[in-house]
């Protein structure tokens, strides 16, 4: 299992290797009980099989924590990560590492989030609005990470209680 580690920036990053699974794979190999429904109809959307890690293929994530970017939209946010950093927006399917790395409870609660989200191409929905895939604990109480589904538009303020999810430049 990758164990995260934190870059000069401060940002919590760690490596992950893709599974090559399309959607309806990827759901099919997942326990159930660890899948909000949105994220379940995001899945099945074939445009998902648009943002898969290729099997084997290795990318490096960089998390960074929504309160760093208070009253900012996405698309000012991604700007000013690319410019800053050279961090590049995310693909959905590198959210599922995260979810079956049991250290991913922990890294949530070390940076005080409720959520993790991908910073991708918005995937819809079965009322076809456009959202993300990420990670939530349903309570405070909680150790359980589930795969969510996030609302998410260019114009989208994110709050202050989550991190998203930026690939390292190569």
């Amino acid at each position: 299992m990758e164990q995260f580690t934190i870059n000069s920036s401060g940002h919590y990053m760690i490596t992950v290797t893709g599974n090559g699974l399309s959607g309806e794979q990827q759901l099919n190999a997942i326990n159930k009980q660890k899948i909000q429904i949105i994220s379940r109809q995001v899945l099945l959307n074939p445009d998902y099989n648009k943002q898969i890690l290729s099997k084997g293929e290795q990318c490096t994530l960089i998390i960074i924590p929504t309160r760093n970017f208070s009253g900012h939209t996405q698309k000012e946010i991604d700007k000013f990560v690319e410019n800053q950093w050279g961090y590049k927006k995310s693909i959905a399917s590198v959210i599922f590492p995260l979810l079956e790395n049991g250290e991913t409870p922990v890294l949530m609660e070390n940076m005080g989030v409720r959520y993790i989200a991908s910073t991708g191409i918005p995937i819809a929905d079965s009322a076809v609005l456009p959202n993300v895939l990420g990670l939530s604990i349903p309570s405070k109480t909680s150790k359980v990470v589930l795969l969510d589904a996030f609302y998410a538009t260019p114009d989208r303020r994110w709050d202050n209680k989550g991190a998203l999810i930026y690939i390292a430049p190569q």
